[in-house]
């Protein structure tokens, strides 16, 4: 065997400490997973108070949607010369958490506006209701988009003289008020007209009864009939009364006058608006 010359075992060595040494740095450097790597995972930034919205709808975490609505803050709502304002503490109080769900109800800031703003109708004066449904969908969109320090103008309705019967906020939330002697219903959100109507009720010797009741059932179609009058497929029919009810009439269209065997006669598409915005017990007052 022959001997290998001393100047190539010292480029061997030389060789073997540079491998030896990349190996060794390569070893120590930190391991990058495929987590670490994946270019679709982000980072979500903070400025401030806020997040990086757009990185954070990426991977939404619970507490990251926090930090999204209390950065919206303050939200600000104004009418006429006056001004409310929702602070972080104050926005803070409406979200809840449930597991890994959140939900956000800002009602106790939306009534508290309201009832500073609306005013009830009186038999001379025309009264005024606040917009509840269009202050919360603003300021769920303010939170949900985080729209830092955004002013929002309160929206108002007027509740004309004529309907003071109609008693706007006779009740907290939905309920539906009938007049008999405008025969006319009405449908409330609170102070909030929502809705009217002309209808039909019951003919002399079948007064519709007065007082207050709630809806207890509903049938979209159903068979009507006593003496003198059989009426096969009811449409849209809200009970709260034994077999008093609103329903869909297609048998008249003389909405105005009383007309029925007790019943509150509607326009069907009336009928189906009722059926569709009148959950089960909302309440239902009958007065003259």
């Amino acid at each position: 065997m022959k001997k290998t010359p001393g100047f190539v075992k010292l480029i061997f060595l030389v060789v073997g400490l540079i491998v030896g040494g990349y190996s060794l740095h390569q070893n120590l450097l930190p391991k990058v997973t495929a987590a670490h790597a994946s270019p679709d995972k982000k980072v979500a930034q903070t400025d401030g108070s806020r997040l990086n919205i757009q990185e954070l709808r990426t991977q939404p975490t619970t507490q990251g949607w926090i930090k999204i609505y209390l950065g919206a803050a303050p939200i600000k709502v104004t009418f006429e010369s006056s001004r409310w304002i929702a602070n972080r503490t104050e926005i803070r109080n409406w979200i809840t958490t449930t597991g890994g769900t959140i939900s956000v109800n800002p009602s106790s800031f939306v009534n508290s506006i309201a009832s500073q703003v609306n005013i009830p109708a009186s038999q001379d004066h025309d009264g005024r209701s606040v917009d509840t449904n269009n202050l919360t969908n603003q300021i769920n969109e303010t939170l949900t988009q985080g729209l830092r320090n955004r002013t929002i103008a309160l929206v108002t309705s007027v509740i004309p003289y004529s309907n003071a019967n109609a008693q706007a906020g006779r009740y907290s939330g939905r309920y539906i008020d009938i007049n008999l002697s405008e025969q006319t219903l009405y449908a409330f959100d609170s102070f909030n007209l929502a809705n009217q109507f002309l209808v039909s009720t019951g003919r002399q010797g079948y007064a519709t009864p007065t007082g207050e009741f709630h809806i207890y059932g509903k049938d979209r179609s159903a068979r009507m009939h006593g003496p003198g009058y059989y009426l096969p497929n009811v449409p849209y029919i809200s009970w709260f009364l034994g077999d008093y009810s609103m329903h869909g009439t297609y048998w008249h269209h003389n909405f105005g006058h009383t007309m029925s065997h007790g019943c509150v006669n509607m326009e069907t598409g009336a009928a189906e608006w009722i059926f569709g915005w009148a959950d089960i017990g909302t309440p239902v007052y009958v007065h003259y």
